[in-house]
């Protein structure tokens, strides 16, 4: 549950139309979901670890037609509440990896999570989410934080700790509208994904 919702929380389902114009690798998902582990609340043994350590394991692998690595995968459709099949998984490499992303995702990023330049597994309906509604459920897209994920965001996030969490990861609060359409100082969260 802990790495859904730190997943579900920085990555968002695209609609279920297969595109070229959406790409992400799959070492993205460990690398920028150990970074914002946080978002998730406390976790035994450490956030950053843990959810680096478990999308290592379910991605170590990139062959396509590797069974125990296809689980990884079908876990991972899981998280975002999709079918086994639903994030459009891609062995293949082809061109830039990174598609469809926000702007302040570093070019220089596909180099760094492949030095070897290898094969990757790549969803091809997931991407890195430009901001996030505190308030508002988004009930017309795959794997949406619930109320009760958004109030426990807010509950851990809007307070001096939560802001220096939010601050150190390059992750502004913006204000917007609540549920009820009244004016909140605390509405958005705007990420900035040029994190080192």
């Amino acid at each position: 549950m802990f790495l859904s919702l730190v997943l579900r929380i920085i990555f968002q389902a695209k609609p279920a139309v297969l595109s070229s114009s959406v790409s992400t690798p799959a070492l993205a998902l460990a690398y920028y979901a150990s970074h914002m582990a946080f978002l998730g609340g406390d976790f035994r043994g450490g956030p950053q670890s843990v959810v680096n350590d478990l999308l290592t394991k379910m991605f170590l692998q990139t062959k396509v037609r590797n069974a125990p690595k296809r689980k990884g995968w079908q876990r991972l459709c899981r998280m975002f509440l999709v079918g086994e099949r639903a994030l459009y998984l891609s062995g293949r490499r082809k061109g830039s990896h990174f598609a469809g992303h926000p702007d302040s995702v570093p070019r220089s990023l596909e180099q760094l999570l492949n030095l070897a330049g290898k094969d990757e597994w790549l969803a091809r309906r997931i991407v890195l989410r430009s901001s996030l509604n505190l308030w508002v459920v988004d009930d017309q897209r795959d794997g949406a934080l619930t109320s009760c994920e958004l109030l426990g965001l807010r509950e851990r996030l809007l307070t001096p700790s939560g802001r220096a969490l939010l601050m150190a990861a390059k992750i502004t609060v913006l204000p917007g509208l609540d549920a009820n359409g009244v004016p909140a100082s605390e509405a958005w969260l705007k990420f900035d994904w040029s994190i080192p």
